[in-house]
Protein backbone atom coordinates (compact mmCIF):
# COMPACT_ATOMS: atom_id res chain seq x y z
CA UNK A 1 0.00 0.00 0.00
CA UNK A 2 2.77 2.37 0.89
CA UNK A 3 4.97 1.66 -2.23
CA UNK A 4 1.64 2.49 -4.29
CA UNK A 5 0.87 5.70 -2.41
CA UNK A 6 5.09 6.72 -3.22
CA UNK A 7 4.54 5.64 -6.62
CA UNK A 8 1.21 7.39 -7.59
CA UNK A 9 3.37 10.85 -6.32
CA UNK A 10 5.85 10.49 -8.32
CA UNK A 11 4.14 12.31 -11.15
CA UNK A 12 2.76 14.67 -8.83
CA UNK A 13 6.35 15.41 -7.55
CA UNK A 14 7.31 15.56 -11.35
CA UNK A 15 4.91 18.46 -11.84
CA UNK A 16 5.60 20.22 -8.89
CA UNK A 17 9.46 20.11 -10.41
CA UNK A 18 8.25 21.03 -13.62
CA UNK A 19 6.36 24.19 -12.36
CA UNK A 20 10.07 24.84 -10.08
CA UNK A 21 11.96 25.06 -13.43
CA UNK A 22 9.48 27.35 -14.72
CA UNK A 23 9.89 29.54 -12.06
CA UNK A 24 13.48 29.55 -12.14
CA UNK A 25 13.78 30.14 -16.12
CA UNK A 26 11.16 33.01 -15.91
CA UNK A 27 13.14 34.66 -12.86
CA UNK A 28 16.52 33.94 -14.54
CA UNK A 29 15.37 35.68 -17.54
CA UNK A 30 14.08 38.44 -15.67
CA UNK A 31 16.96 38.76 -13.10
CA UNK A 32 20.07 37.80 -15.10
CA UNK A 33 18.81 39.19 -18.75
CA UNK A 34 16.76 42.56 -17.88
CA UNK A 35 17.45 43.85 -14.83
CA UNK A 36 21.28 44.02 -15.93
CA UNK A 37 20.61 45.13 -19.50
CA UNK A 38 18.57 47.85 -17.80
CA UNK A 39 20.84 49.07 -15.26
CA UNK A 40 24.46 48.21 -16.05
CA UNK A 41 26.89 50.32 -17.94
CA UNK A 42 29.75 48.53 -19.09
CA UNK A 43 32.66 50.61 -18.34
CA UNK A 44 31.08 53.39 -16.73
CA UNK A 45 30.46 52.67 -13.07
CA UNK A 46 29.26 56.02 -11.95
CA UNK A 47 26.09 55.64 -14.69
CA UNK A 48 25.59 52.17 -13.49
CA UNK A 49 25.10 53.68 -9.45
CA UNK A 50 23.65 56.08 -11.23
CA UNK A 51 20.55 53.70 -12.74
CA UNK A 52 20.83 51.95 -9.70
CA UNK A 53 19.77 54.83 -7.34
CA UNK A 54 17.08 56.05 -10.32
CA UNK A 55 15.41 52.48 -11.05
CA UNK A 56 15.81 51.56 -6.98
CA UNK A 57 12.94 49.60 -7.06
CA UNK A 58 13.59 47.52 -10.67
CA UNK A 59 17.09 46.37 -8.78
CA UNK A 60 15.28 45.72 -5.34
CA UNK A 61 12.78 43.72 -7.34
CA UNK A 62 15.65 41.56 -9.11
CA UNK A 63 17.56 41.08 -6.20
CA UNK A 64 14.32 39.51 -5.01
CA UNK A 65 13.53 37.57 -8.14
CA UNK A 66 17.15 36.05 -7.41
CA UNK A 67 16.57 35.14 -4.00
CA UNK A 68 13.38 33.49 -4.90
CA UNK A 69 15.40 31.33 -7.70
CA UNK A 70 18.03 30.18 -5.33
CA UNK A 71 15.03 29.22 -2.99
CA UNK A 72 13.44 27.22 -5.82
CA UNK A 73 16.54 25.32 -6.23
CA UNK A 74 16.87 23.51 -2.53
CA UNK A 75 12.78 21.91 -3.06
CA UNK A 76 13.75 20.71 -6.61
CA UNK A 77 17.36 18.88 -5.34
CA UNK A 78 15.18 16.94 -3.03
CA UNK A 79 12.21 16.66 -5.59
CA UNK A 80 15.32 15.32 -8.20
CA UNK A 81 16.59 13.19 -5.16
CA UNK A 82 13.25 11.81 -4.85
CA UNK A 83 12.31 11.42 -8.38
CA UNK A 84 15.72 9.29 -9.54
CA UNK A 85 16.51 7.35 -6.49
CA UNK A 86 15.02 4.61 -7.92
CA UNK A 87 17.03 4.87 -11.51
CA UNK A 88 20.48 3.43 -9.70
CA UNK A 89 19.31 0.37 -7.66
CA UNK A 90 21.67 -2.02 -7.73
Amino acid sequence: MKEQIAEASLPFKARIGGFLYLIIIIGGLFGAGYVPSTIVVHGDPAATVNNILTNESLYRFGLGVHIIVVLCNIPLAAIFYDLFKFANKR
